[in-house]
């Protein structure tokens, strides 16, 4: 659950990010915010913590089934 929450935050983060925030000025130098860093950055914990509960689950099986 808490990796699905993290990979649904971090795609909120995003798409703040390109919907409000990101813009070019006068001299072309891109504007941003503090929502893609954290939006990128909530989306790997996500991924890592989705992978790491897989494993966890799968080498408990693996466990049980060898005992």
């Amino acid at each position: 659950v808490a990796g699905l929450l993290f990979l649904l935050m971090g795609g909120a983060f995003v798409w703040l990010e390109n919907t409000f925030y990101q813009y070019l000025d006068k001299g072309r130098v891109i504007h941003e915010s503090m929502f893609l860093p954290l939006g990128t950055l909530f989306i790997l914990i996500g991924i890592f913590t989705l992978v790491f509960a897989a494993a966890g689950k799968i080498i408990g099986a693996i466990r049980q089934r060898n005992n």
